[in-house]
């Protein structure tokens, strides 16, 4: 079996290496195509499986067909399409729009993978677009969710009744995986609450998006609860205004991005893990915190909400509500022994190794 994979963000996250070097030990053949645009500051992928094409500029991203034309005169140019069985394009609309045109020209199947940007910027904003999603959605030979929250939330809400009967049937759910490190050093020790002492981590570059402030405001409803609340914020200071605001508050410590040979301390020295992000298509820190044995609040209709039943390892919140946020921190509190019991076998499910089991039983369904 020989697959290419289409996937144009490679060099910009760890989870494409993750999965496709996990493939290629089960036997999967495959090659990585990345286009990028030319000058752009995205790292060189260097693997000997992957072939980053500059073959774009940043002008043509402003017209959507004009620089697809270009990334599709490309590939066409540098692969003999007659030795692939499969294609696997790891978004709908960019990459997956390569997929549809080299299926309709040569008749190889492909399987599309729905993330955030698809969702939040193209469905939701690139109205003229959405009948070409809708198209390459209809013509993959299976569809792959994040989540199962982004599985609902797209079909329902942008497919017809034909459309989503046609398109679920054929979808499935599949979380990304996290790196071994945080399987090999899962923390199986018991956790206990310090009386009225609370140790709230949330880990994420400070931006908008990410909802630190929220976080911060629930944590002041703690405090007027009784709680002695700690909250330390880990990732890149991306916003000064909002960093201006959490730094006014006297029990939030704001740490920089770190390696996750010394993220696990945090991990491991925090009570409950808290990150109500406007929009998330998964979120890795959610799974490496369950990892620790770590409770989670995440936000209600994202990408990691649907992972697990409501209160087995955490609680979905309204993320634009600090009392709904500062709620479920309760909830969490008032069963915590039971909900850090049930975190030790959680993030299992998050190893690379099963779900590059689950996607080669896709590839071999299909072919």
């Amino acid at each position: 079996m020989k697959v290419l994979q289409i996937a144009s963000d490679f060099p910009n996250t760890g989870l494409y290496r993750e999965l496709f070097g996990k493939l290629i030990h089960k036997g999967i053949e495959l090659r990585a195509y990345v286009f990028t645009r030319s000058n752009h500051k995205d790292r060189k992928a260097n693997d000997n499986y992957v072939d980053q094409r500059f073959n774009h500029t940043r002008f043509d991203r402003m017209i959507f067909h004009l620089k697809h034309k270009k990334v599709l005169r490309d590939i066409i140019s540098i692969y003999d399409f007659g030795e692939y069985d499969l294609l696997h394009a790891h978004t709908l609309f960019s990459n997956g729009y390569i997929a549809y045109k080299i299926n309709e020209q040569y008749g190889i199947p492909y399987v599309v993978a729905i993330r955030n940007t698809d969702i939040n910027v193209f469905f939701k904003y690139m109205v003229h677009l959405r009948s070409l999603g809708k198209r390459i959605l209809r013509n993959a030979s299976k569809v792959i969710f994040i989540s199962e929250a982004y599985r609902k939330e797209v079909l329902k809400k942008y497919l017809s009744k034909k459309e989503f009967q046609e398109v679920i049937e054929k979808s499935i759910a599949i979380p990304n995986g996290i790196n071994d490190f945080w399987i090999e050093n899962q923390y199986n020790t018991n956790r206990k609450i310090n009386g009225k002492n609370l140790r709230v981590l949330c880990v994420a570059d400070i931006n908008k998006n990410k909802n630190q402030i929220a976080v911060a405001e629930a944590c002041s409803l703690l405090k007027d609860k009784g709680y002695d609340v700690e909250l330390t914020l880990i990732g890149e200071e991306q916003s000064k205004k909002i960093v201006k605001q959490l730094r006014s508050r006297s029990f939030v410590t704001i740490k920089e991005r770190m390696p996750k040979e010394k993220l696990i301390k945090y991990y491991r020295n925090n009570d409950i893990f808290v990150l109500p992000s406007k929009h998330e298509t998964f979120g890795l820190v959610y799974a490496e915190a369950l990892s620790q044995g770590l409770p989670v609040i995440y936000t209600k209709g994202q990408g990691f909400d649907g992972q697990f039943p409501e209160g087995k390892v955490g609680f979905s919140v309204d993320g634009n509500d600090p009392v709904d946020i500062c709620d479920k921190v309760c909830a969490v509190l008032n069963d915590y022994d039971n909900i850090n019991q049930r975190t030790k076998k959680a993030s299992d499910k998050y190893h690379w190794d099963i779900i590059a089991d689950a996607y080669k039983e896709i590839y071999n369904e299909i072919i």
